[in-house]
């Protein structure tokens, strides 16, 4: 037992001992050790704890939008069993929580903005370079194969690394992971016919699809140039195919 100033307190003989070792000769007391070995604690967690504060709300991936004119649009190939995966059917948030740190979970219940559940897509690190440009609100859209249609389009909300929720959430694997995920909102089932769209971003006809593409600055102009948006461009061949 310690008996010091004002409380008592029990506390095992081995960590009495410890509290001795840490002590200096008539200068300390058990409550001076005690202090001491707080004020060391509390300045390396509040230390640790800005820090993490500080990258969770200057994180340059999560809420920085496409400007206007710098929107990026996106085509990516897709399977049914996947699609079925993350696309038709939500997320829940709870059941990927333990894929993430406390940190990384609050960025994306953040991004979320109180929703407990999303959807989301992914790319193996073959296509790093193309993850990397990403912004909030680039336009995604969605090919599944052997359909001969766009499916599904949609604005990208957040993005993250995690391999072990895409281990989790896809069954189908090309060979590499799924490990570079970004979330989607606003998904809208579309029928687009394919070669229509991708000529109007000025490429073949039969051009295929068979990893994730970015459009480029001069394929967007061409697209605009005739459609005058992304959102108008879907709603005119939407409705003609």
């Amino acid at each position: 037992m310690i008996n010091d100033m004002n409380k008592n307190i029990l506390i095992k003989n081995e960590l009495y001992d410890k509290l001795k070792s840490l002590a200096e000769p008539f200068k300390d007391t058990p409550s001076s050790v005690i202090e001491r070995i707080m004020d060391f604690y509390e300045k390396h967690h509040k230390s640790k704890v800005n820090e993490e504060k500080y990258h969770l709300h200057h994180d340059s991936d999560l809420y920085k939008p496409s400007t206007a004119n710098k929107q990026n649009v996106y085509l990516a190939p897709a399977s049914n069993e996947n699609i079925k995966s993350t696309i038709r059917k939500a997320v829940s948030l709870n059941d990927v929580k333990r894929y993430f740190s406390e940190v990384e979970f609050l960025k994306i219940s953040k991004a979320l903005n109180g929703r407990t559940e999303f959807n989301c897509w992914a790319m193996t690190k073959a296509k790093k370079s193309i993850y990397n440009s990403m912004q909030k609100g680039d336009d995604v859209f969605l090919t599944i194969k052997n359909t001969g249609r766009f499916n599904y389009w949609g604005r990208i909300l957040y993005k993250f690394y995690n391999k072990n929720m895409g281990d989790y959430i896809w069954g189908v694997v090309p060979g590499d992971p799924w490990e570079y995920i970004y979330l989607l909102e606003n998904i809208k089932a579309i029928n687009i016919n394919k070669e229509a769209l991708v000529k109007s971003f000025g490429f073949k006809s039969n051009y295929a699809v068979y990893g994730l593409v970015k459009i480029k600055p001069n394929r967007m102009e061409k697209a605009l140039n005739i459609y005058g948006s992304i959102e108008s461009m879907v709603e005119k061949m939407n409705k003609k195919y």
